[in-house]
């Protein structure tokens, strides 16, 4: 006996032990079930990070060329910065400049803190009125849980004090990364001095504000040393209440009267007059955001914070209410419970249908190797450190009806050498030998060919799908060794050969008719087939002409929306908004959104915008016209029922104002539609992105949101001053700045302690708003150098209304103006994209000045950078499939015929993504890739037993294409059924992400069974042998 047959039966007279360890693996792949660890997604590297200029006072264009300018050219010199797509919005006073790392960087912290070290040197180059260069290094962190605390009566502090006492708690976590509280409003100590009474009493401000700044300094006092003892010294602050502050003396006369702060100003606390705050269902809310560090089990966590959560909401008020608004455990929690539930699913259709083609004992014995290739899969994920996400999770599920595959045709060799008057052992054994390498072989070129996606894929893509291939390796190599070690003796166990006086059942009965009619029908469809051949291999080329008209047909998105029970809303007014507007017009839209049913609760960001609560959706700019909110809705359908309905009623309700309605996605665009214009001349930029507006306004039926980010002019006010009267008092630019900044900003002055509570000390101009108007300014009484001498503004200045722009971006170091435009609900970005496209090139293009450039963000441009990828995987799977065709057959021929009848598949492919309306994503990118290695697999299955009878038994090609067809098409037949019916769990399901990858398989698998069993037997015939049906059959 050979040495291949000995290894068979080996395993099958040592089936104890290997049942025993195919029971451990089982059994760890449970525990490990449990115990591994679960994310929403793989770990994305998100590379970008943003730095923060500060300079007061500033223009917009000042800004950009005395501090945006310099800090680019410096950011270019590090080698890791992706110039491409590094951009800046230079603001009044502020520069916000966000840095793409390359993708080749793998540790960014070194990079970061590399760049966080140079700036501090570089700042000494800028001008001396630039305060500062923040780095957040941070801005692609996600949180996994947002949490708001609200209540109608407890006041900031009182909420912060309950939230400090939370994180405290929460911090006991192992898992915990980042702890971060939005939202807090610290109480202050406000100063409104009374200009006519300083100078009543000949008090000047600089003499005020020197006494309260040094008053509350904290400064080194030294320390009494001798030989004995050293002591430091420490002064107590003068100031622990408002009360205390107030009696603050400012002026003490010779007669030994004193003039006390209380005399000059009123002292008062409050809250910050116009800080960015958020609300929670109308009520004061702090929202803390959790982050989980790496590597741990976020369902597990989830279960920690809720214990946490639940014992900590039994000793607060039941005024204070605490929520979930975004919740990434129970999302990863309910994608396993699906799982487990699609699992069950599956494994109960594929049992149906084997039922429907197998006896019950072959059914049986084949579907085990389902939940036991599952659970081994399970083991050795745990085992490698690879964690359960929607990536690995989907894989399984795409496994679910391919691991039995290898079973089937190993049970079906059994059964048609029982047929044939085997033994039981020896049919069990030899169908394992005569299968082994063709499985084997078919097995591998299936894992083989997702590897290459791994070095092809870069950035987040790469990041995204680096867990498919060993995922898949596992589970098929898992499902390989159950076929050919384990399955023989159990087939051997439990199927019998059947005897003659033995009654066949009506199942049997109706299976025996089914196959019997299934075989006569295609030896008949066959024979037709040999009969016409040019027919056949017209049709066959049609079906690929037909899969390539659907291909230029079918929209292309790389990645899909999001499935969610939430979804946001942004408000944008025009710049220079007060908060109060933007926060009344929030109120009013808060309140429609809350009559909704399917609302469970709306939380504000005025002024400000939410932490990144999902991977791809970045948080916006803060500013006094912007305002976000966070709708959490009863589940994912009601999220999109609410979009469809609130997006046309409200998006353009307020008199200037735009709401944009957001369903999360998981690309990673600001706007789907993205049009780029650069230069250096900004005039000529507004003209032409002034013209391209006017034609994205031609498609208001699908787009809207037309906007670019240079974002229109502001209204500021110019002061010019007179150079003569102004030096006469003593009064200059620097000097007025600081008074105008006191009068109507406020003035920070110190910071008294409650033990471990600041609050800030603030000098303003108004204690119950710091409201002001134009003639406000005009009529402002500003301090001279004069002791006791102020003087209207406008005695020593000219005041003036103008119009800036309000934000000036540069993409690459180079002014670049972006005009975007959103997709109304249901809308193709890949149709519309295409008609503006051809207008831009007919009507804007061939007058644009040529020192200007016009390019395409947005989808097009993901499309643009990920489609030659995809190409490129497609080419390198079908090389390893080549070589691995090359490695089977010996032959390039065959190897060339074989992998030419990959074209055949694409036809169900488009046909499928056409019919059911999806785009074609990265998600059926994949599919297709396991499609071709379902169909090498037949093709392997069908050829390999053409090749023995032509080479072997020396029938002609002919003789041996056709009785591949009626040997083969039984196997395949079962194990393409299989592998179809498996997904169905995956297209019920009606996940944006994956659903397209289950219409690839199941329609793709269906219609590629047709080709391989009619066209590829008559395409071995036509390449191998060229004679006539009659000659050859002779």
């Amino acid at each position: 006996m050979k040495l291949g047959k000995n290894i068979f039966s080996n395993t099958m007279r040592y089936h104890s032990l290997i049942t025993l360890a195919v029971i451990v693996f089982v059994l760890f792949g449970i525990y490990g079930l449990f115990k591994m660890n679960k994310q929403e997604f793989p770990v994305f590297t998100i590379r970008q990070g943003v730095i923060v200029g500060v300079y007061p006072g500033a223009t917009p264009n000042e800004v950009l060329e005395q501090l945006t300018k310099p800090l680019e050219e410096y950011l270019f010199t590090f080698q890791e910065i992706n110039k491409q797509e590094t951009y800046s919005y230079s603001r009044d006073g502020l520069v916000f400049v966000f840095v793409k790392l390359n993708n080749s960087v793998k540790n960014q912290t070194e990079t970061w803190s590399k760049i966080r070290h140079g700036l501090k040197d570089f700042k000494a180059m800028l001008p001396s009125g630039v305060l500062a260069l923040i780095v957040n290094d941070d801005f692609g962190n996600t949180t996994s849980l947002l949490i708001t605390i609200e209540s109608a009566d407890k006041t900031y502090r009182e909420l912060d004090t309950y939230v400090s006492k939370l994180t405290d708690q929460l911090r006991t976590i192992d898992a915990i990364g980042n702890i971060k509280v939005h939202g807090k409003q610290n109480e202050e100590i406000h100063i409104h001095v009374e200009p006519e009474k300083i100078a009543a009493y000949g008090i000047s401000r600089e003499t005020l504000l020197l006494n309260l700044f040094t008053q509350g300094a904290q400064m080194a006092s030294g320390a009494i040393t001798n030989e004995d003892v050293t002591l430091p010294i420490h002064i107590t602050s003068p100031y622990r209440s408002e009360e205390e502050l107030s009696e603050q003396i400012i002026l003490s006369e010779p007669g030994g009267k004193v003039v006390r702060l209380k005399d000059v100003a009123t002292v008062k606390r409050s809250y910050p007059l116009d800080a960015s705050y958020i609300r929670s269902n109308g009520n004061k809310t702090l929202v803390v955001s959790i982050e989980m560090r790496p590597g741990n089990n976020v369902v597990e966590f989830g279960r920690e914070v809720d214990e946490i959560l639940n014992n900590f909401k039994n000793t607060i008020p039941q005024s204070i209410k605490i929520e979930r608004i975004t919740d990434q455990p129970e999302i990863v929690g309910s994608s396993v419970r699906s799982f487990l539930t699609d699992l069950g699913v599956a494994i109960l259709i594929v049992i149906v249908v084997m039922l429907m083609l197998f006896p019950l004992r072959s059914a049986l014995v084949a579907a085990t190797s389902i939940p036991v290739s599952i659970a081994i899969t399970l083991a050795f994920m745990y085992l490698f450190g690879i964690e359960l996400n929607t990536v690995t999770l989907a894989v399984l599920i795409v496994v679910l009806g391919m691991v039995v595959d290898n079973s089937i045709v190993v049970i079906d060799g059994y059964i048609d050498n029982l047929n044939r008057g085997h033994s039981r052992w020896y049919s069990s054994v030899e169908s394992a030998r005569t299968y082994a390498p063709s499985l084997t072989m078919a097995t591998i070129a299936i894992c083989a060919l997702f590897f290459p996606i791994l070095g092809i894929f870069t950035g987040e893509m790469s990041d995204f799908v680096k867990s498919f291939p060993p995922t898949m390796t596992i589970a098929l190599m898992a499902s390989l060794l159950l076929a050919l070690f384990v399955i023989p003796y159990y087939q051997f166990l439990f199927i019998k050969k059947p005897s003659e006086t033995d009654k066949v059942g009506l199942i049997a009965r109706l299976q025996n008719k089914f196959f019997h009619h299934l075989q006569i029908g295609y030896e008949k469809l066959l024979t037709s087939c040999f009969k016409k051949p040019r027919t056949t291999i017209f049709v066959a080329l049609m079906s690929i002409g037909v899969a390539v008209f659907l291909l230029m047909i079918t929209p292309v998105q790389m990645m899909p929306k999001a499935d969610r029970d939430t979804f946001a809303v942004e408000i944008f007014l025009p710049e220079g908004t007060a908060l109060e507007q933007t926060a009344m017009l929030s109120d009013s839209l808060r309140k429609i959104i809350e009559k909704e049913e399917d609302v469970v609760s709306v939380t504000e960001f005025i002024g400000t915008s939410s932490p990144r609560f999902h991977m791809t959706y970045a948080p916006k700019l803060p500013g006094s016209n912007y305002a976000q909110f966070i709708v959490k809705t009863k589940s994912d359908e009601a999220t999109i029922s609410l979009l469809k309905k609130l997006e046309p009623m409200y998006s353009n309700y307020f008199p200037n104002a735009y709401v944009r309605f957001k369903q999360m996605d998981f690309q990673a665009v600001s706007n789907p539609i993205e049009i780029r214009i650069s230069g250096d001349d900004v005039s000529k930029l507004l003209e032409q992105a002034q013209k391209v507006e006017t034609i994205l306004h031609d498609f208001d039926d699908d787009l809207t949101w037309i906007h670019n980010d240079f974002n229109g002019t502001m209204p500021f006010v110019k002061i010019e001053i007179l150079p003569e009267e102004a030096m006469r008092l003593g009064i200059t630019k620097s000097y007025l700045s600081t008074s105008l900044a006191i009068n109507f900003h406020g003035l920070p002055l110190t910071t008294i302690w409650e033990e471990d509570y600041p609050v800030a000390v603030k000098l303003i101009r108004n204690l119950d708003n710091n409201w002001a108007d134009f003639e406000d300014l005009k009529n402002e009484i500003v301090p001279t150098v004069i002791p006791g001498t102020w003087v209207p503004l406008r005695q020593v200045a000219k005041i003036a209304p103008d119009w800036q722009i309000s934000q000036l971006v540069r993409r690459n170091g180079v002014y670049c103006i972006t005009v975007s435009a959103d997709m109304k609900f249901d809308k193709k970005e890949s149709v519309v994209i295409k008609k503006i496209k051809k207008r831009v090139k007919n009507e804007i293009l061939p007058e644009m000045p040529s020192n200007l450039k016009l390019e395409y963000g947005g989808l097009s441009e993901v499309n643009k950078n990920t489609v030659p990828e995809v190409i490129t995987c497609i080419v390198a799977a079908l090389v390893v499939i080549f070589t691995f065709l090359l490695m089977t057959f010996k032959h390039v021929s065959i190897s060339v015929l074989s992998l030419s009848a990959n074209a055949l598949c694409m036809f169900g492919v488009f046909v499928g993504l056409y019919l059911f309306k999806q785009d074609l994503s990265l998600t059926s990118v994949l599919g297709i890739v396991n499609l071709i290695g379902i169909m090498v697999r037949n093709v392997i299955i069908m050829y390999e037993y053409a090749e023995e009878q032509r080479t072997v038994h020396k029938l002609s090609a002919y003789q041996a294409g056709l009785e591949a067809g009626k040997r083969r098409m039984r196997p395949i037949f079962l194990t393409s059924m299989t592998t179809a019916v498996g997904v169905i769990p995956m297209i019920l399901s009606k996940s944006t992400l994956w659903m397209p990858m289950g219409i690839v398989i199941f329609v793709g698998t269906i219609f590629s069974l047709i080709a391989v069993i009619t066209v590829l037997p008559v395409m071995y015939w036509l390449v191998f042998n060229k004679k006539s049906p009659v000659k050859a059959s002779k």
